[in-house]
């Protein structure tokens, strides 16, 4: 395993030497707290002004030109909107951001400019408004800003794009993501109709809309602890040996939750303790994995790697596959030893390198956060068996690298992330 890692890592090296990384702050209001928002000139009468939000709730306002208040401006807002705030911040992965989003799709805009600092780390990102290839959550954050610091006051109302065309092509946006949210709802598909409206909202929003999730956003949160608390009862029914009760629960938690992986889980559970199937089963980890949250801030040092092969290496090549953070995805075919020696970089075949999209990197790492990878065993090896294929995940997050290998053993949890991370890779970008 040493010479697979090593040559992964060669063969990494060239693609993230342009990547760079930043720790994401702790959400605190203290006096080193800072958000401020910097909105520029462009080719028309855009509003120029300058507004900060300080820890202790502190606004500070300073307008030039195009808007109702010219001059110097301040007032005080409760420190716990300043909380709020950091946590949205933190939460859209604002310090794993670039620091320029500056294509010039549309002509004549004005920029964006936000910077935040908290506990003495600070961002700074210039964001053009013409580039519509800039997150849609950076859009949502700079907006928010301005609606803590109640902006419109000074500004004269609600700041919109000087262009016609990209206004309507946002607001059609908007409403087709809205419109999917609402399917997804009516299905009881809770956290993915979440994600929708939050799409929506990041191309255009209104005050009815912004309420709306945010209710939503308190609901999902109460079903996803239910669901949780309940799978943790169906658990320990299980390590006392009460299936019956294990079942019942984990059905209780579907109700609030729908999981795929879980009722297929719960099938296995089901059919194998029916008298009629006869034959030894295939040793199990019995906990599953909890709700996925997708509103989770990827880590900047975030890597997941699967590796899969025969457990002899002369006996055929391993499969490697890695996401990082940044969203390189990387695949490899590792071949085995040729007469007694490891192949040299020659023999192998060059690694497939590909882009995946934040989104689908938050949806692995929310798996990675639902299924404990961390509070996984390093090993679950079937003793039974001696020869055929053997597997490992190997995630890195926060500062933390565990490995966890599988030989012939059904653990549900492991089985969840390994089949998110597959089905990101296999999408096209």
């Amino acid at each position: 395993m040493n010479n697979v890692f090593c040559f992964t890592l060669a063969a990494l090296c060239t693609f993230l030497l342009a990547s760079c990384a930043s720790t994401p702050p702790p959400v605190a209001t203290s006096s080193y707290t800072a958000v401020t928002l910097e909105r520029t000139p462009c080719f028309g009468r855009c509003p120029v002004y300058t507004v900060t939000i300080y820890g202790d709730g502190t606004v500070r306002y300073e307008g030039k030109e195009h808007v109702k208040v010219k001059g110097s401006q301040t007032r005080v807002i409760s420190p716990d909107r300043v909380r709020q705030l950091v946590a949205e911040i933190e939460r859209a992965g604002y310090f794993s951001l670039n620091d320029a989003y500056n294509a010039y799709m549309v002509t004549d805009a004005p920029s964006a400019i936000t910077s935040v600092t908290v506990e003495g780390r600070t961002k700074r990102v210039n964001h053009y408004l013409g580039d519509r290839n800039a997150p849609k959550e950076l859009l949502v954050l700079e907006n928010r800003v301005d609606e803590v610091a109640g902006s419109a006051d000074w500004v004269g109302g609600p700041q919109q794009s000087t262009d016609s065309k990209d206004q309507a092509y946002n607001k059609a946006r908007a409403d087709g993501f809205w419109e999917q949210g609402k399917t997804l709802y009516a299905q009881n598909q809770y956290a993915e109709a979440l994600e929708k409206f939050r799409q929506s909202l990041s191309y255009w929003s209104n005050q009815e809309r912004a309420d709306y999730v945010r209710q939503l956003e308190a609901f999902v949160a109460q079903n996803r602890a239910r669901a949780k608390a309940l799978r943790d009862e169906a658990y320990r029914a299980q390590q006392q040996g009460n299936t019956r009760l294990a079942t019942t629960k984990y059905r209780e938690s579907l109700k609030i939750w729908p999981d795929k992986q879980l009722e297929e889980y719960l099938d296995r559970l089901e059919r194998s303790t029916d008298p009629s199937r006869p034959g030894a089963q295939m040793p199990r980890d019995e906990r599953f994995c909890g709700p996925v949250d997708l509103n989770v801030t990827v880590p900047v040092d975030f890597v997941i790697t699967f590796t899969s092969g025969p457990t002899h290496a002369e006996w055929g090549s391993r499969q490697v596959k890695t996401i990082l953070a940044k969203g390189q995805a990387v695949s490899e075919e590792i071949q085995p030893p040729r007469g007694g020696r490891e192949p040299s970089p020659q023999e192998q075949k060059p690694p497939a390198l590909k882009r995946i999209s934040q989104d689908a990197i938050k949806r692995v790492y929310a798996q990675v956060v639902a299924c404990e990878f961390f509070d996984l065993k390093e090993n679950y090896w079937n003793q039974q068996m001696r020869d055929g294929g053997v597997s490992s995940l190997t995630v890195t997050a926060n500062a933390r690298t565990r490995r966890v290998t599988v030989y012939y053993y059904d653990v549900p949890r492991y089985d969840s992330i390994v089949s998110t991370m597959r089905e990101e890779m296999e999408k096209t970008q």
